[in-house]
Formats: C-alpha cells, structure tokens, sequence
C-alpha cells in the first residue's frame, strides 16, 4: 500500500481478520493520533473491522496483509520449535521479549 505524506487512508476489512503491516519506508500512525511507526518496522493488529493508516512526514509504502487468523506460533515462524525440539531455529525475539508491536484492542 502507497499512502502519500500527511494523508489518511481507511481499509474496510472483514470482521475477524487479521491484519500485519510491514513499514517498508516511511512512517505512519495506525490509529487518529498515534504514535508514529518508523520504516523497517511490522505492527501486528488485533481482528477487527477496520485499518485506519496516516502517513508520517514522508510518503508511506507498506506491505498489508490479511487473512483469518492463524495460530500465532505457528503462523510466525515457531512451528520448528514444536515439531523439531532439537533444532536451534529461535524463532522471533520479539514475541518472546513482548516488544513486537501491535496495534488493537489491548492497548495500555
């Protein structure tokens, strides 16, 4: 997705989905208000009905994703762990270290 600097942009999903959202360059807040997420960066959401996107200073290109949920260790990358114990594939830091981002229903 392309998001021109400074403009709002609102994807009407399919209740239930979930959404991830991979910065490739730019910056953009993903709810009125936000903080604003760097490039480089990935926002998980909560299932919900909508994606509200503003783009930061500069021009925002993403990649968007959606799809029913999936188990969340299987769906990223964890599935070695269960089916491989003796395999060292670590799977993501983030999601151990709680600091992948996500945007949702269990905001603080």
């Amino acid at each position: 997705m392309e998001v021109a600097a400074g403009a709002g942009w609102v994807l009407e999903g399919r209740p239930g989905d979930t959404l991830f959202v991979y910065l490739v360059s730019g910056s953009a807040a993903f709810e009125p208000g936000g903080r604003l997420v760097a490039d480089h960066q990935a926002v998980l959401f909560e299932p919900g009905d909508a994606l509200y996107v503003e783009a930061g200073a500069g021009d925002l290109r993403s990649l968007l994703l959606t799809a029913p949920p999936l188990d969340e260790a299987r769906g990223l990358g964890r599935s070695h762990r269960h089916e491989h114990p003796g395999r060292a594939e670590p799977g993501l830091p983030e999601l151990d270290e709680g600091s992948f981002i996500r945007v949702g229903e269990a905001r603080e």
